[in-house]
Parts: structure tokens; sequence; C-alpha cells
């Protein structure tokens, strides 16, 4: 990954954490309710909404909200926002 793709992610993190976001690095996620998070993982985006309670081994699997939101492993941003019950999971995207 080049430097300036390494910017403009430091930047599209830092505006989401203008908007409310916290970021997966500096504050952990929650123990129970739900959450809604973005990470880029291998060259891609991986956004969704899944509930933290009851996170298990089966978390830890690679591309799982578990395994981009707690083991970080090869992630190089992540944010996370408390979110409702119920709202639909988006798809991945590609990082372009």
């Amino acid at each position: 990954m080049n430097n300036l793709t390494l910017y403009k992610l430091i930047q599209w993190r830092k505006r989401l954490e203008r908007k409310g976001w916290y970021n997966a690095s500096r504050f952990p996620v929650p123990s129970k309710g739900w959450i809604e998070y973005h990470a880029v993982w291998q060259g891609k985006l991986m956004s969704g909404r899944c509930p933290v309670t009851g996170m298990s081994d089966e978390w830890m699997e690679p591309g799982t909200p578990g395994y981009l939101l707690l083991r970080m492993q090869d992630v190089i941003e992540a944010v996370w926002r408390p979110t409702r019950i119920g709202v639909p999971v988006r798809s991945c995207a590609r990082w372009g």
C-alpha cells in the first residue's frame, strides 16, 4: 500500500470519527448490544451490523466481525458505532 492510499484511509477514518464513530484501535468494542462497523482488511472495505453479545471462538475466523474488530490482524483502519437491532447488514465492497 502506498503512502497516498494510506493517507486517504486515515482521512476517511477521521471523517467518520468526526461524525461520531469510534476508532477500533483506540476504543474497544462494547460487550453487549449491536454495532455497525467498517474495516479495511486485505484491500477490501468490510461493513456490517451485528450483535456483539456472546462473541465466541467462532467469531475469530478470518473476515468475521470479531476477527476484524477484536483481533485486528491485517486491518489497516476500522471504526464502529452503536446501532439499533434489526437494521439490515450492508454488503462488502472493494476499496478502489
